[in-house]
């Protein structure tokens, strides 16, 4: 397991150039001290573009933009992931197609270097659950988790403890590509399981039009919702309740809400310690292919029934 220290910047070298993510990272990780949101300790010092997945327009359409982008930031561009990993400390797999997240993390775990994957770690338990065993075989810290998870606002809202409940609501676009919440979705399961923790025992849907809510149920009785409205919106809010105390909370999508996201990273780096524990990684895959089954068979589903 390597872990960057002795003061210096922690390297970081990206996998899959296909996402807006990847030029944001790279100008907040890179940019000028002055700038809003630059986050330091953590420098790109190379990156790999990966290869696009010809079927999702997402990633077909926006690698070589997408690359370009990065490589007017002064980063260089390998031609091959080998390259990068020889040159970082830590690997970034930014790749918009969750498909080939499994393909990209076995090939990176095994340099026992930290890896994250963004946002949509796997779309099924089966491939979360061997990403984790490969991590530990070749003692790779896997990284995971939404940038919404760190959001100041939403860490204010749970304020380190596990919520009694927690309604969120926000966009929810899909993929064909990407089924029901593993596209958008994913965002939200996220921070509920952030706030809950794991042990949801089943989780139910009810489809209305533009608008989609999911109820989940945990083992001890607690419950979350999830609202989601299919057009575009760049809000997404919640409510965390614990006791007689709620919460609110409002995060916006833009570039500085990654600010967050990436300072997790840099001390995870740092620490050894996972952004997020690999029980609540796998969790959170689980709710999500527990939500999109109930969708799909109009009952509630139990997550054992979800894999």
């Amino acid at each position: 397991m390597t872990r960057a220290g002795n003061g210096r910047p922690v390297r970081f070298g990206l996998v899959g150039l296909d996402s807006p993510h990847a030029p944001a990272f790279t100008r907040l990780l890179n940019g000028d001290g002055e700038a809003p949101g630059v986050v330091p300790g953590g420098r790109v010092v190379s990156a790999w573009p990966g290869t696009a997945s010809e079927d999702f327009p997402l990633s077909r359409d926006r690698l070589e933009g997408f690359t370009e982008s990065v490589r007017s930031l002064e980063v260089p561009v390998e031609p091959a992931l080998d390259d990068v990993a020889d040159r970082s400390d830590a690997l970034l797999i930014l790749a918009v197609d969750a498909r080939t997240h499994p393909d990209y993390f076995l090939r990176c775990a095994r340099f026992g270097k930290p890896v994250y994957v963004d946002t949509r770690f796997a779309l099924s338990v089966a491939e979360a659950r061997a990403m984790l065993d490969e991590a530990q075989r070749y003692g790779a810290i896997p990284l995971a988790g939404s940038p919404k998870r760190f959001s100041d606002a939403f860490l204010h809202a749970v304020d380190g403890d596990r919520a009694d409940g927690i309604d969120v609501s926000g966009p929810l676009p899909m993929q064909p590509t990407h089924p029901g919440l593993f596209w958008y979705g994913v965002h939200m399961v996220d921070v509920v399981v952030a706030a809950m923790g794991t042990g949801c025992a089943e989780v139910r849907t009810f489809a209305a039009g533009p608008d989609e809510l999911y109820v989940a149920t945990w083992a001890d009785g607690r419950t979350a919702t999830i609202r989601g409205r299919k057009a575009w919106l760049p809000h997404t809010r919640g409510v965390v309740h614990r006791g007689t105390e709620s919460t609110t909370f409002s995060i916006q999508a833009n570039d500085l809400m990654f600010t967050g996201l990436l300072r997790a990273i840099i001390e995870a780096c740092r620490s050894g310690t996972p952004t997020v524990a690999p029980e609540e990684i796998e969790h959170t895959v689980a709710v999500t292919a527990a939500a999109n089954r109930s969708r799909a068979l109009c009952e509630p589903v139990p997550l054992d029934g979800a894999h």
